[in-house]
């Protein structure tokens, strides 16, 4: 029975700290992380956390501190696995891009050592891509624009361009291996 009653409490207290701050840690978390979606799943994590561990709220001198202070650790370890996982992604095109270049060189042939038979091969490949294809690559390699710019201009996503840019590098890798 005193179970029942202290869950009841517990659950009342707890609806009460969500209405009352829920917004409040939204906005904060906001204002760093920028994504809407991620800013409500971080305050739902720091919420689902505090109903599963509300016991220990028996010792805290501000509920609130404390409440935005689980926030900013949960939107700084957002922000680090972001980072992280954005650098091992430019890191791996990079590595993608290097490994095409060591093969090529691997593969050279001294009877293709005029620059033009190179040139007129390549442009082969290029003009075999997809139409949107060749155009983000062409964006990227030849205009240098960066993955974010030819987003913003063809109004699709960077992850478009990522995977457009990954598949025109592989087309044309196959198609250069195959007329080695």
């Amino acid at each position: 029975m005193y179970r029942d009653l202290k869950r009841i409490e517990d659950q009342t207290h707890f609806s009460q700290l969500y209405f009352l701050y829920y917004m409040k840690l939204l906005r904060f978390s906001q204002t760093y992380v920028e994504s809407e979606e991620e800013a409500k799943n971080i305050v739902q994590d720091v919420f689902l956390y505090l109903w599963e561990h509300f016991g220990m709220l028996d010792g805290v001198r501000s509920v609130e501190a404390f409440l935005v202070t689980m926030t900013k650790n949960r939107c700084l370890n957002f922000l680090k696995h972001k980072l992280f996982v954005e650098s091992h992604k430019q890191s791996l095109q990079e590595v993608e891009e290097s490994q095409i270049r060591l093969y090529a060189l691997q593969q050279f042939d001294e009877s293709l050592n005029n620059s033009e038979g190179i040139e007129e091969r390549l442009a082969q490949a290029v003009a075999e891509l997809p139409e949107r294809c060749r155009e983000i690559f062409f964006m990227s390699r030849m205009d240098g624009l960066k993955h974010k710019e030819i987003a913003d201009r063809l109004n699709i996503s960077v992850n478009t361009v990522e995977n457009q840019i990954a598949i025109a590098l592989k087309k044309i890798r196959a198609q250069l291996l195959s007329l080695l």
